[in-house]
């Protein structure tokens, strides 16, 4: 699970199930309904409120099917280890907590610590899909760094493993797995397997996440209606697409990310979120 790397610059869910969503305006509607229902509020007001160390960073992930929002998720990345009240505001469940203490010693030395490498850091999660069912999890990289492991807590407890595929033979063969050819030439290729989250999941599930030029990818990876949508909330929220995905059973994702904030050394995509409400009510 890959927190994007960031250069520096530039209501309460229901319950229904939408029908099929055509317009961006729907789309867009639908993240916001998400956005602002009540657990994912909570999820980011206690995150944002931690006070970090060196660098944190914030990022939201969408995913669709031919232009109908499956699910919403936001993260935040940390790059330290917290003490026992602070880490009790990032995970109030006292199962969910012991777990993360016993899996933290796991923690790759290498990458807990260093932004630079994808899937660095301790990155707690909340996913919703779009009838209001919530998940959460927390998320490192393990041992040497090989893999990546994701604790999922939602109608099930699960576990699903992140690997981070160079190797260019290796690339090739995830390409004509996923039936996605020019993925082969991507430099990094993040390959998450098993149980996903809201929409037709089990133990064989499988992904990947594309870590490269995105700008390039967009126009291969999704079609006219996606990159339609995925600019449409580029605009609304002042945020940039990166990073994007696709699901062996058709589903695709992307991330949003907001440009780093410089001067507090932070990537604040959460922030951007709410900022135009924020802004409506200041007024």
């Amino acid at each position: 699970m890959h927190p994007p790397t960031v250069a520096s610059p530039g209501a309460d869910g229901g319950s229904g199930q939408p029908a099929s969503l055509a317009a961006p305006a729907d789309f867009l509607a639908e993240v916001s309904r998400l956005v602002h229902d009540r657990r994912v509020r909570d999820f980011c007001d206690r995150l944002s409120s931690i006070d970090a160390g060196a660098f944190c960073k914030s990022w939201i992930g969408i995913n669709c099917r031919e232009a109908e929002l499956l699910s919403l998720k936001v993260y935040f990345t940390f790059y330290e280890l917290f003490d026992e009240e602070t880490l009790a505001r990032i995970l109030p469940d006292e199962g969910m907590r012991s777990d993360f203490l016993a899996s933290a010693p796991q923690a790759s030395a290498k990458h807990a610590a260093d932004p630079l490498h994808p899937g660095s850091g301790y990155t707690f999660c909340i996913k919703i899909d779009r009838g209001g069912s919530p998940t959460h999890g927390f998320y490192h990289r393990v041992g040497r760094g090989e893999k990546g492991v994701f604790r999922l807590y939602g109608r099930e407890v699960s576990v699903k493993e992140y690997f981070y595929v160079t190797e260019p033979r290796a690339r090739q063969a995830l390409a004509r797995r996923f039936g996605v050819p020019f993925v082969a030439g991507c430099g990094t290729i993040e390959h998450g397997k098993g149980p996903g989250h809201g929409f037709e999941s089990g133990q064989r599930d499988e992904k990947i996440i594309l870590i490269g030029d995105f700008e390039q990818l967009r126009r291969q990876l999704f079609d006219g209606d996606e990159q339609t949508i995925i600019a449409a909330l580029e605009a609304a929220y002042g945020l940039r697409a990166t990073c994007g995905g696709v699901y062996r059973n058709g589903v695709k994702s992307f991330y949003l990310v907001a440009p780093k904030d410089e001067a507090r050394n932070r990537v604040r995509t959460v922030a951007a979120l709410y900022r135009d409400q924020r802004d409506r009510r200041d007024r």
